[in-house]
Formats: C-alpha cells, structure tokens, sequence
C-alpha cells in the first residue's frame, strides 16, 4: 500500500484527498469535475458545501495520464519540508523514512547513519531524539526502535508548525 495526498481547489472550490494511492486516484476521478465546475453567479452548484450531483457530473477533465505521484526523493521531501532546526530535520528525517521507506520503526542508531548520510557536516546529538520523546512527537515502539507518534506525524505533514 502506497500513501499518498492530491490538493485540487478552484475558486471556493476545494478538494484535498489522503489516502491509499488507488482509493485517491478513484476519489480524484469522481470528485475533479465538480472542483473544476463553474463558480458563475446563478450557478445552482456553486455552493462549495453542496455535494456533487451524480446525474450532473461528466467524465472528469483531468488528463488521462494524470497519476499520483507516490514515489518522492529526499532531497524533493526536505526541499518541500523546509525543516528550520535540527529537531523539524529528525522529524522529517523520520517522516520519510517511515512514509515513503515503509520502514515503521528504527533503532537510534539507524537514525544516526541515515542523518550522516544526508547531513555529513553535522552531528546528531543523542539528546535531540531524547527532546522529540519529551516533546511527544517520537516514542519507543519496542525497547530498542523508535516511530513516529501521531503527534509527530501531524507536525510533519502539516508544515512544521
């Protein structure tokens, strides 16, 4: 199973879909005519809360080549990432490798090689994972291997904030 996340939006309009990557891409197809619609005054579909009528809706305008793209470097997730301080580069370090790696819990030290493969001029002070447990967003999985708690993955996935 792949995880993956579309955003489409068009005026008022606006659908954000999560998920495995084939219930998104069945989901995209059945809802992107609808956030494509018209918003024109007197238009009877224009309210964004309404649903999609079934009878109304055409086959979607979305490209037929158009796929989700599930696979992600890196270098392309910490470019979208943007971590400001050496706790947001674990956290998303962790992400990463659980999300896109399939990789659901790790030891300290794995973490230590994957952040001196990326980051080879610094340092992974034993203390910042110690801080991302205090802080709630990492947890023991099994005595020895580390994950991500759903604090931790919200954080991520919802910018850093």
């Amino acid at each position: 199973m792949s995880e993956c996340r579309v955003r489409l939006k068009n005026g008022a309009r606006e659908l954000e879909l999560e998920g495995d990557r084939l219930f998104v891409e069945e989901q995209l197809a059945r809802y992107a005519p609808w956030v494509q619609a018209s918003d024109a005054p007197g238009d009877a579909s224009a309210d964004p809360a309404a649903p999609p009528e079934r009878e109304a809706v055409e086959l979607p305008r979305v490209s037929p080549s158009f796929r989700v793209q599930a696979a992600i470097s890196f270098a392309d997730f910490l470019q979208l990432k943007s971590p400001r301080t050496p706790l947001g580069q674990l956290l998303v370090l962790a992400y990463f490798v659980e999300k896109y790696q399939q990789r659901p819990a790790y030891a300290p030290s794995e973490l230590v090689t994957w952040w001196q493969e990326r980051w080879p001029t610094e340092t992974l002070d034993p203390q910042l994972w110690q801080e991302a447990i205090a802080e709630g967003f990492l947890e023991w999985e099994t005595p020895e291997a580390l994950t991500l708690t759903y604090r931790g993955q919200l954080h991520v996935r919802d910018g850093l904030a």
